[in-house]
């Protein structure tokens, strides 16, 4: 199997099991922090996309998706390739507060 049919194969049954842990929740639910130690399940979203683009950029020698279609803007975000969510956002939602509207 090929580098690209792996993570094709990878990065969609990941994308599958995220939907259906998805099904029925809440903004609130996915900005509430269970613990001070743990990020909320939309932050873990955010870090989960962020890094399958920095993957895929890498590999297509293109751009990342979120500075070229300026996600990190709707984010309130700066233009960082390498900002993948390494360290957790402070604040209650994780740093996930913002209406970011998109598709």
């Amino acid at each position: 199997m090929s580098a690209s049919r792996l993570l094709g194969a990878v990065f969609g049954a990941n994308t599958g099991v995220m939907r259906m842990a998805l099904d029925g929740l809440t903004d609130e639910d996915l900005t509430k922090r269970p613990s001070d130690q743990t990020n909320p399940i939309g932050w873990l979203l955010w870090h989960n996309a962020r890094v399958e683009d920095g993957v895929i950029s890498g590999l297509m020698d293109e751009p990342q998706i979120w500075i070229s279609d300026g996600w990190h803007a709707k984010f309130g975000m700066e233009a960082e390739p390498q900002s993948m969510g390494v360290r957790p956002h402070p604040g209650p939602g994780g740093g996930l507060e913002t209406n970011a509207g998109g598709p």
